[in-house]
């Protein structure tokens, strides 16, 4: 029994009045997502991975069947928190050290995911230290359209590098950035089958394999499309990289979208149009700045100086 070996996981193992752990999710008419694999990267961090899946198979049309967690090593709990969700689990045996260890256990489970389902065009990948939003697979969903036709992505990230409590606020705005967030997203099989496998990083490249995906030889000029609030919230502060003290500063204060049955504005995010929006916005940035400096030259009150000022701030 679970509970007769492992401590820590709350009212699942009490013996008065146990947690169901079957977790009942809002079934979606996702069409385009409803048979990519989803890989939850782990390691033997049980606790995480225990709240992580469960934030997972919360979200409204998680299928339970499509989702895999690989664990880097033969750890007997993690394995176990798996299995008690009912869920596929692959346990690898640790190839290097450090961030390349990190490295061949994601190669491994690209490389493994895309062979275990041969008809899959696009895998999603996710982390056993994240928290997921209830629209993750439908944000997911509204996309692949997009990445069938537009050659100039190169990924779909649930993850906003800026998206702090105060600065996003839209959960159906997006952006295309030329970076490769990560922290939950979603691969093309062409781009990692023909460009990514044949030169991951060896084991004895010390490399972090997401700076590797990010560089421009990789890229090669695509962008990924993230949306403005988070559609993942990153909790692990323990790892290689990850200490109490960057989690508290940087991750903490991140948002993380409440909102089910968002709709996107999808065929805005087509490279054409999207550059022409961007110059949109900036042609009215301009004309803001501009009257900007008509008010500053014709009201010369404190007040209004001080006023005119935080405008230029903010649009700066």
């Amino acid at each position: 029994m679970f509970c007769d070996k492992f401590e820590g996981y709350g009212s699942v193992c009490s013996c008065n009045n146990p947690a169901a752990i079957e977790i009942k999710t809002t079934p979606l008419k996702l069409e385009k997502v409803q048979d990519i694999p989803v890989a939850v990267i782990a390691s033997n961090r049980p606790h995480y991975l225990y709240r992580g899946l469960r934030s997972m198979l919360s979200s409204h049309g998680a299928k339970k069947e499509l989702f895999t967690v690989f664990i880097d090593g033969f750890f007997e709990e993690p394995a176990a928190v798996a299995r008690l969700y009912d869920v596929k689990v692959v346990q690898h045996i640790p190839i290097s050290s450090k961030n390349a260890r990190i490295s061949q256990h994601y190669k491994r489970t690209l490389t493994e995911t895309f062979n275990a389902y041969p008809n899959a065009g696009y895998m999603i990948i996710l982390e056993e230290d994240l928290d997921v939003s209830v629209d993750i697979f439908s944000y997911f969903n509204q996309f692949l359209p997009l990445m069938d036709t537009d050659e100039s992505l190169y990924c779909i990230s649930a993850w906003n590098d800026q998206g702090y409590d105060h600065t996003c606020n839209d959960p159906a705005m997006l952006y295309r950035v030329e970076t490769m967030p990560g922290l939950g997203w979603l691969l093309k099989r062409r781009v990692y089958k023909e460009e990514l496998e044949p030169k991951w990083p060896t084991p004895d490249l010390f490399w972090d394999w997401d700076m590797w995906m990010r560089m421009d030889s990789n890229k090669k000029g695509r962008e990924c499309i993230i949306p403005d609030i988070s559609r993942t919230y990153h909790f692990g502060a323990k790892g290689l990289n990850m200490n109490v003290f960057f989690q508290e500063s940087y991750f903490k204060k991140h948002t993380l979208n409440t909102e089910p049955n968002v709709k996107f504005n999808v065929g805005l995010l087509k490279k054409e149009n999207y550059e022409k929006e961007i110059e949109r916005l900036v042609g009215l940035a301009e004309h803001s700045w501009i009257t900007v400096k008509t008010l500053a030259r014709t009201r010369k009150t404190l007040f209004q100086k001080h006023l005119i000022k935080h405008i230029y701030f903010i649009l700066k």
